[in-house]
């Protein structure tokens, strides 16, 4: 397989190291960075590697991967799937002081590791024309992997690369793109909280070809923790994301982004986004209670090769069950940033949502992997039956 390096500008790269955030390595201009003749400064394409990335100084990011053991207070168990895709399992209570309370609850939570490289498989967005179950997409699809993906399509904008038929159960190839939602609501749901849950989207081209940008961002990030950080308005990126040149077939848009060319956005969208009028929905409420987690990432474990990450965590489970606790934007960007590294990070729908599908891994039926919560109002019972239905899926498949 050809490889190619890509340049980083080094204005770009002198920025990173001083503030983590630059206008090429975070925007949402991809028009005017496709049509330039300046050098790529993001890696999104497959059969391509980078020059190593610059970690910023001064942050808890750790990008190797876990290897079997404990590291860092966590037990990890790690299988092979196939070849270039990885499972990890991670089991307890972190002992970093940097999880602010959370090193003294129990945590799991279970990553997919994609290698980029590898031409036989196929990374898909993938929407279903009623709300099924994960398992239900994971068996129809012939996937190796799945998890949940999109909030409710009223908040958010998506392109599917492919359609799954519930009626007869096919699986239809969109090449260029399918789209099942435009963001149409400037308020989530039927409440007076204004829409949040658009502030960056994860890319996809149907085949290897992924990234994650942070869209919304319209500077002023004056630290690797995204403090200062100013957001575009809804209108701007609703615009964006309905007329905007973007080259890939299918996209998805979410919230909140929360790592960006390795600036940990995450660890302040909370203080950014401070209402909790509005209940449950509000930004500060809906991002920093304790609750399961769905995120997709993108990892560069020895600097150079690209690694796509599908990311599940359980949560509001009672400490006698022996599971998870849970996980804030916080505490999430946190975790991953110590055991993964990831240099972009986008959440996805979370709480009941959550739920993670691997080829020969969990339920010997569903091979659902983690212990979804809405079997357990409670957070007492804990099983991998409590699957809520939804209509939106990242799948990654064999190619044939």
């Amino acid at each position: 397989m050809k490889k190619t390096i890509v340049s980083v500008l080094s204005v770009a790269a002198a920025a990173v190291v001083l503030t983590g955030c630059t206008r090429e390595m975070l925007g949402g201009d991809q028009q005017s960075r496709m049509s330039s003749n300046e050098p790529v400064s993001v890696p999104i394409a497959k059969d391509v590697m980078i020059e190593e990335a610059v970690v910023p100084q001064g942050t808890n990011i750790d990008r190797a991967f876990p290897v079997k053991g404990t590291k860092k207070g966590v037990k990890w168990e790690v299988k092979t799937v196939a070849d270039g895709l990885t499972y990890y399992h991670g089991y307890g209570k972190p002992t970093e002081t940097w999880m602010d309370g959370g090193n003294s609850r129990i945590q799991e939570i279970y990553v997919i590791a994609l290698d980029l490289t590898k031409p036989q498989y196929q990374v898909k967005l993938v929407s279903s024309t009623s709300a099924i179950p994960t398992s239900t997409a994971f068996e129809k699809t012939g996937a190796l992997a799945a998890i949940n993906c999109s909030y409710e399509f009223t908040s958010i904008a998506m392109r599917a690369n492919a359609i799954l038929k519930t009626s007869n159960w096919r699986l239809i190839n969109h090449p260029n793109g399918y789209v099942v939602a435009s963001m149409p609501n400037d308020y989530i749901g039927t409440t007076t909280v204004p829409n949040w849950k658009s502030e960056g989207a994860f890319y996809c081209d149907g085949e290897r070809d992924v990234r994650i940008a942070f869209d919304g961002y319209n500077g002023g990030c004056t630290d690797n923790n995204g403090t200062g950080t100013r957001v575009k308005s809804l209108s701007s990126l609703r615009s964006y994301y309905t007329t905007g040149s973007i080259p890939e077939a299918g996209f998805v848009s979410s919230a909140p982004i929360l790592a960006a060319d390795y600036t940990l956005f995450g660890r302040t969208f909370v203080t950014r986004n401070n209402s909790t009028s509005g209940g449950g929905e509000a930004p500060a409420n809906h991002q920093g209670s304790y609750a399961p987690r769905t995120a997709v990432a993108i990892a560069y474990p020895d600097g150079e090769t690209p690694h796509l990450l599908l990311i599940v965590c359980d949560g509001r489970y009672v400490e006698s069950t022996g599971r998870g606790y849970g996980m804030s934007a916080l505490w999430l960007t946190r975790y991953m940033a110590n055991y993964f590294g990831p240099r972009y990070m986008l959440n996805l729908d979370g709480g009941g949502s959550s739920t993670m599908c691997v080829q020969g891994r969990g339920d010997a039926t569903t091979h659902v992997v983690n212990y979804p919560y809405d079997n357990s109002e409670s957070g007492t019972i804990a099983d991998h039956q409590g699957e809520r239905n939804r209509k939106s899926f990242i799948v990654i498949l064999p190619k044939n």
